[in-house]
């Protein structure tokens, strides 16, 4: 019986440690809120990522100048939909930019 109840804790604790390393290394899109952000409120004020790929966090309501300038490393852009701004020249000098698509609601 002790070794049935040892073999349960074991199997619940491989499954949420599990759970936790996959939800960490961003397994189903969790947005990445870290140290490539520099945020002041819901404005993205700087983006130092290295990845090809930029998945915008979905509290960013406004990216601001020169948010992007110079990254060489991005490619591609995904807005969240409730951005509503992107100031003039976020994303001056790019030469890796491919791909952006903003989104219906960006009115400035």
């Amino acid at each position: 019986m002790k070794k049935w109840i040892l073999g349960v804790i074991a199997s619940v604790f491989i499954v949420a440690l599990t759970v936790v390393v996959l939800s960490t290394a961003g397994i189903g899109h969790a947005e990445k809120i870290s140290e490539e952000f520099q945020m002041d409120g819901n404005i993205l004020v700087k983006y130092y990522g290295q990845d090809d790929l930029c998945i915008i966090p979905s509290s960013v309501k406004k990216i601001a100048s020169s948010a992007f300038e110079g990254n060489e490393y991005v490619k591609r852009v995904v807005f969240p939909d409730a951005l509503e701004e992107i100031d003039y020249n976020a994303f001056s000098k790019l030469p890796l930019l491919e791909s952006v698509i903003i989104p219906d609601s960006v009115t400035k």
